[in-house]
């Protein structure tokens, strides 16, 4: 049987509201020390600081990914993770991402492969229970809006019965 990534859904330290929340506080708490001889500079350095500390990309402290694949009947979702509560990026430190193991398997019968937006919603359904009793998953933002908008327009059925083909063709 053929193991194929379907999905990768990214793992995040924290959603971004909290992200900028905390990067705008140690900004905040760098520019209490700079003086403020002129209110338009002191403006504009803390607004060169910021976007310092946010890059230029909606998130920036990846702390693990799901891999959904199909494998024979069945929709499998694998978790890797880091060691690390928090990556910070520029710092140097190595941020290794690892296999820990299977975190949901969602079996189908052949009736149930015949409806591809309920494949979808129990396995959807499947990852929410698997996530919420993830001890390390837990506090961190899981990234589904891309799954959620594309897994309901996707043939699941299709893609579970062309992994279950023992030759690989897809």
């Amino acid at each position: 049987m053929v193991n194929r990534t379907l999905f990768e859904i990214l793992v995040y330290s924290c959603t971004q509201e909290e992200f900028n929340r905390r990067a705008t506080e140690e900004v905040d708490r760098f520019m209490n020390d700079v003086p403020k001889y002129e209110e338009s500079f002191w403006q504009e350095q803390r607004q060169q600081e910021l976007q310092a500390r946010l890059h230029p990309i909606k998130y920036n402290e990846v702390v693990g990914s799901i891999e959904v694949y199909a494998l024979g009947t069945q929709l499998r979702a694998d978790y890797w993770f880091t060691e690390k509560s928090r990556i910070i990026i520029g710092s140097g430190t190595a941020r290794r991402i690892r296999w820990m193991g299977k975190l949901v398997e969602c079996r189908f019968s052949s009736q149930e492969l015949s409806d591809a937006t309920s494949i979808f919603r129990k396995f959807r359904k499947a990852l929410d229970s698997a996530i919420g009793d993830t001890r390390s998953l837990k506090g961190r933002f899981v990234d589904f809006d891309a799954f959620d908008r594309c897994g309901p327009l996707l043939d699941w059925a299709s893609a579970i019965r062309k992994c279950g083909d023992r030759s690989g063709r897809a």
